[in-house]
């Protein structure tokens, strides 16, 4: 199993649905993960899906503190506002690490 992990937009997920086509197609069992928002667009595609629960609105994410993260113009800046945010990465980390549980990758490496 490939676990192709996901997150952002649309136009994040598109160019990833792409490459599990054609891992499909070269007889690889592949997902993508990602949030649970955009598991009908994936499978529509045929791709298998395995949804995180993790978003801002589930996790309360300030909004403000996402508006900030886009307007960033410099690194510190981003770091502090990302510093913020530590809950939710920890969170989307620990549901990305589960979806991979099953892949090739974590699997060759817990042997």
């Amino acid at each position: 199993m490939i676990t192709i992990l996901c997150s952002g937009s649309r136009g994040d997920f598109q160019p990833y649905i792409a490459l599990a086509q054609e891992l499909k197609e070269l007889g690889k069992d592949v997902r993508i993960t990602g949030m649970r928002e955009f598991e009908g667009f994936v499978r529509g595609y045929g791709v298998d899906f395995y949804p995180i629960q993790a978003d801002f609105k589930s996790l309360n994410v300030d909004e403000s503190i996402l508006k900030e993260a886009q307007s960033a113009d410099n690194p510190l800046k981003m770091l502090l506002t990302f510093n913020k945010m530590k809950g939710y990465g920890l969170s989307i980390a620990n549901e990305f690490y589960a979806a991979c549980e099953e892949s090739e990758l974590i699997k060759k490496a817990l042997i």
